[in-house]
C-alpha cells in the first residue's frame, strides 16, 4: 500500500498509478504471488494493472538509493497479498528479508512499514510473530491494519452474496475466493485494541498525522491573451455582456439590481476558483456557434442548474435570462448532487469535433474522458445484478413486489417492517441485503450518448491517476463527483440525435425557402405557432408528439412560453397533477393559497408546486433562512425519512417562528405540502430547455411547413 505524506508524494502516487494502467498490466496468472487478486472469472484473462520494482528505477543520493517515484510516499508492505508475507511462507525468512531490505532502500527513511494484520485465522498469531522478528531484524517500524470489505461484521452474509456472483458463482455454491473470516470489516479501535499492542496501533495514528494534502485550484492563464489577467479579461467580458443583455433597462435603480445580481454571483463563482472554467465553457459555445453545430445548455439531468446563472447568460454560455423566470444558479454551486457544473446537449454528429475541439484547444495532455460509475441504489438494482442468483421462487416473488414502491419494500430505519414477515425468508434475506448493499459499486456505464472531459493546467496526470477502457481511450480513475470536490469543473457533453435532427430541419427549409434561418431569433410570442399547439397539430414536433402531451396542450389552451413550460413539467414526473391543473386553469375550480405571500410564487401553475425553484421561493417567504439554507431545506426534505424527516421539519418550524408569518398550524400545514410536492418536484431550467426546443420545432412547422413535412417524412425512412 502507497499513502501520499504530502503534495509531491500525491503527485508521485498519480503518475505510479497511472503508469500502472496504462503501461504495466499483466494477465491474472502471471501474478508470482500465491495468493492472486480476487477478481471475476470473465476479466481473468484480462490484462490487470500492477506496479512492478523496476517502475521504481533508484537514483544515487550521497551514497544512498532511492527513487525519484517514491519521494513523498509512505509504503506498507501489504499482508497475505504482499511480495514480503508471500516470500517469507513460500521461501523462507532470508528470502523475506531481502526483498523486505530492497524495499526499503526505495523509500525515505521510516517510511517503510511493515504491516501486520489479525483476522482470527489459525496461522495469524505465527504469521504475525515472524513478520514483527523481520521487521526488528531490519529495524523497521510495524503497523497493524484491518482487511475491510464490508463495513460491519453482520454484512458479511450480504457481502458473500455479492463476492459470489460477483465471480460468476451462484449464491449456494461456496465463494473459491471467500477469505474464509469475518473479520473483514472496518473495526473500532477498542476492538483493534484487543488484538495489538498501543506501541504498534500508535503507528497508525502517526501515519494518519504525516499524510496531509491540499491541492491548488487549477489555472487556465495559457487560455489568456499575452499579459492580460483572469480578473480584468472576465471583467470585460461581464460588464460588455451587461450592456449587450439589458440595454433595453430604462431605470438606473434596475441596471444596479442586475449588477449587484452578477457581481455577487461572479464572487461566489470567483471563491471557488471556477471563473476560468467560465471562460473556457464560454469559449467552447462561441466555437461551436461559429461552426454551426447546435448546442444547447443544460440536459435533462435531475440536477442541471446551468441555466439558472446570470454571469452563463452574460457570457453568451447560455441564452436564457434566469432573471424573469426566477431560476437559481450560485445556491447549488456546493450542492453535492450536482457534479456537473457544465452539461451541453450537442447535435450528435459532431461528438468527434467537439472532443477534438478540447484537445487542439487545451491541449491532448490536459483532456481526459470522465468515466460514468454505477453504484446499487436500490432493490431494484439488487435485483437486476443479482437476482439470476435467487430460486426461481424468490425471483417470482422479487419480481412482482418490486413494481410496488419502493418505501413499501425497504422500510426506512424505525419503521415496521409491513411486507417482511408474510414472505419467503429469502425474499426477506434479499430485501435486507439490498439495504446494505446500497451504494456499492457495480460497474461502469455503457453508456455512449454522452462524453466527460476535464480541463487542467499541466499535464492531467499529475493531478488525477489514468486508467485505459477495453476499447483503448485514456479516461480518469475518478468519477466526476470526485473531480468536483477536488475543485475541477466536468463538461457533461450529451449528443442528442434530436437535434440532429432540428439542425437538417433548418438546413432543408434555408434549401427551400432560400432564406437563412437562426432558431435562436424565433420569437417566443408567435400567435400563429400558440394556434397550431393548441390545435394539437403537433405530430413530429420534438416533446409534443405523443397523443397524451398533445391532448392536454389543446385543453389547457396553451398560449404562452411559460404555460408550454408548465405542461411539459406536468407530463414529465406525475401525470396525475394534469387533471388537477386542468380543473383549475380551464374549469375555474377554487383553490386557497396556505398563506397570500405564496400567491405571487405559485400563481403561474395554478396553485401547484411544481418546481424546486418554487420550493426554495416558499421558504424563503416563510422562514427566515438565506437562500443557501433554504436550498439545503429543500434537499433534506426531499432526501431525509425517519429521525431525520422529523429533525427536518423542527428547523423548518423554528425558522417560520423566527420570521413570524405563519401560525405554527399553518406552518406544519404547509411543511406537509411540500413534502408532498418534492417527490414530483424537477428543475424548472430542464422544462425550459424542453418548451424552447418544442416552440421552435413548432415554429418551424408554422411557418416552414413543406421543409417540416419532407423532413419528417426523411425521419421515418431513416
Amino acid at each position: 500500500m502507497l499513502l501520499a505524506e504530502n503534495l509531491t508524494g500525491y503527485y508521485n502516487l498519480v503518475r505510479l498509478v497511472s503508469l500502472a494502467n496504462l503501461e504495466s498490466r499483466r494477465t491474472f496468472e502471471t501474478f508470482s504471488v500465491s495468493v492472486k487478486p480476487e477478481i471475476s472469472i470473465e476479466t481473468r484473462n484480462k490484462p490487470i494493472p500492477c506496479i512492478d520494482l523496476g517502475m521504481l528505477s533508484p537514483w544515487a543520493e550521497d551514497g544512498i538509493a532511492r527513487s525519484v517515484w517514491t519521494t513523498g510516499l509512505i509504503a506498507l508492505s501489504s499482508w497475505r497479498n504482499g511480495h514480503i508475507f508471500d516470500s517469507m511462507v513460500h521461501q523462507g525468512d532470508v528470502a523475506s528479508d531481502r526483498i523486505a531490505r530492497k524495499f526499503s532502500t526505495l523509500f525515505d527513511e521510516g517510511n517503510f512499514y511493515v504491516e501486520i494484520q489479525n483476522h482470527n485465522l489459525p496461522d495469524d498469531p505465527e504469521l504475525i510473530d515472524r513478520m514483527i522478528r523481520l521487521a526488528e531484524r531490519l529495524n523497521l517500524p510495524v503497523v497493524a491494519t484491518n482487511g475491510v470489505r464490508h463495513l460491519k461484521q453482520a454484512h458479511i452474509d450480504a457481502y458473500r452474496q455479492f463476492a459470489n456472483l460477483e465471480v460468476n458463482y451462484q449464491t449456494d455454491r461456496p465463494n473459491q475466493s471467500d477469505a474464509g473470516t469475518d473479520q473483514l470489516y472496518l473495526k473500532s479501535p477498542t476492538e483493534m485494541g484487543t488484538l495489538f499492542d498501543e506501541s504498534i496501533l500508535s503507528n497508525s495514528v502517526a501515519i494518519a498525522n504525516r499524510c496531509e494534502i491540499t491541492l491548488r485550484a487549477p489555472s487556465f492563464e495559457y487560455l489568456l491573451p499575452v499579459g492580460s489577467s483572469f480578473t480584468f479579461h472576465i471583467s470585460c467580458r461581464l460588464i460588455s455582456g451587461l450592456g449587450q443583455k439589458y440595454r433595453h433597462l430604462s431605470l438606473e435603480s434596475d441596471e444596479s439590481a442586475i449588477h449587484d445580481l452578477w457581481f455577487i454571483e461572479a464572487c461566489e463563482i470567483s471563491q471557488d476558483h471556477l471563473l476560468e472554467y467560465f471562460m473556457a465553457a464560454s469559449n467552447f459555445v462561441r466555437f461551436a456557434r461559429t461552426n454551426n453545430i447546435m448546442i444547447e445548455a443544460g440536459g435533462s439531468s435531475p440536477n442541471d442548474y446551468l441555466n439558472g446563472s446570470i454571469v452563463s447568460y452574460m457570457m453568451d454560455i447560455t441564452q436564457i435570462d434566469p432573471i424573469p423566470l426566477v431560476l437559481f444558479f450560485k445556491e447549488f454551486l456546493h450542492d453535492p448532487e450536482n457534479p456537473f457544473l457544465f452539461t451541453f446537449t450537442i447535435d450528435s454528429e459532431f461528438s468527434d469535433v467537439v472532443v477534438n475541439y478540447f484537445k487542439q484547444q487545451m491541449g491532448s495532455h490536459r483532456v481526459a474522458v470522465v468515466p460514468q460509475f454505477k453504484f446499487m441504489k436500490s432493490p431494484h438494482d439488487y435485483y437486476r445484478y443479482l437476482g439470476g442468483g435467487l430460486s426461481a421462487t424468490t425471483r417470482s416473488i422479487c419480481s412482482t413486489m418490486l413494481e410496488a414502491p419502493v418505501d413499501t419494500i425497504v422500510p426506512h430505519a424505525g419503521d415496521p417492517p409491513p411486507l417482511m414477515e408474510p414472505l419467503s425468508q429469502e425474499f426477506a434475506r434479499f430485501v435486507a441485503h439490498s439495504k446494505i448493499l446500497a451504494g456499492i459499486f457495480v460497474g461502469e456505464s455503457d453508456s455512449n450518448t454522452s462524453s466527460l472531459v476535464i480541463l487542467s493546467d499541466g499535464s492531467i496526470d499529475d493531478w488525477i491517476p489514468l486508467s485505459k477502457t477495453e476499447s483503448g481511450a485514456v479516461q480518469t480513475q475518478f468519477d466526476a463527483k470526485g473531480l468536483r470536490k477536488m475543485g475541477f469543473a466536468v463538461f457533461n457533453l450529451v449528443f442528442s440525435k434530436a437535434l440532429t435532427r432540428f439542425r437538417k430541419r433548418i438546413k432543408l427549409a434555408e434549401e427551400i425557402y432560400g432564406l437563412s434561418i437562426e432558431p435562436a431569433s424565433f420569437p417566443l410570442d408567435d400567435a400563429d405557432t400558440f394556434d397550431l399547439i393548441r390545435r394539437g397539430d403537433t405530430e413530429d414536433v420534438d416533446h409534443l408528439m405523443c397523443d397524451r402531451i398533445r391532448d392536454f396542450a389543446r385543453i389547457s389552451a396553451v398560449s404562452n412560453i411559460e404555460e408550454l413550460i408548465i405542461i411539459l413539467a406536468l407530463f414529465h414526473p406525475d401525470m396525475s397533477l394534469m387533471d388537477k391543473y386542468l380543473e383549475r386553469k380551464t374549469c375555474n375550480k377554487t383553490f386557497q393559497y396556505t398563506h397570500p405571500s405564496l400567491e405571487p410564487i405559485l400563481r403561474q401553475t395554478s396553485g401547484l408546486i411544481l418546481y424546486v425553484e418554487q420550493v426554495i421561493q416558499i421558504l424563503l417567504a416563510v422562514t427566515d433562512l438565506s437562500s443557501i439554507e433554504a436550498v439545503t431545506l429543500t434537499r433534506n426534505l426531499r432526501r431525509n425519512k425517519g429521525e431525520a424527516e422529523k429533525e427536518t421539519q423542527d428547523l423548518y418550524i423554528n425558522a417560520c417562528a423566527r420570521k413570524g408569518l405563519l401560525a405554527e398550524t399553518s406552518a406544519l400545514t404547509l411543511f406537509t405540502e411540500l413534502t408532498s410536492a418534492l417527490p414530483h418536484c424537477r428543475i424548472k431550467a430542464i422544462f425550459i430547455n424542453f418548451a424552447i426546443r418544442a416552440y421552435r420545432s413548432a415554429y418551424l412547422k408554422t411557418h416552414f411547413p413543406k421543409a417540416f413535412v419532407l423532413s419528417a417524412q426523411d425521419a421515418q425512412e431513416d
